[in-house]
């Protein structure tokens, strides 16, 4: 057995799945007035159930800007990976 596999054999195709968040640092330290990080994988998961990307980042960035009760002071990118299913 060699990285968890067993000799000779494939994996086979991974299931369809999405949307898989990726945020950068300039989301996941943003703070609130009182220094409290955005929890950027819990809140996100609201966003997430919108189905267009567009929509489901600009629900993100009023949120995060709610929390911090101001604009982003880093650059930030939330990533939305789908792993789309095999043809």
């Amino acid at each position: 057995m060699r990285d968890g596999r067993a000799a000779g054999r494939r994996p086979g195709p991974a299931a369809p799945r999405g949307p898989d968040p990726v945020p950068t640092d300039g989301l996941t330290e943003a703070r609130d007035p009182r220094g409290a990080f955005y929890p950027v994988l819990e809140r996100a998961g609201t966003s997430l159930s919108e189905a267009d990307p567009d929509r489901v980042l600009s629900l993100l960035r009023a949120d995060v800007a709610r929390h911090t009760r101001a604009p982003l002071a880093d650059d930030s990118a939330f990533l939305l990976l789908h792993l789309a299913a095999a043809p």
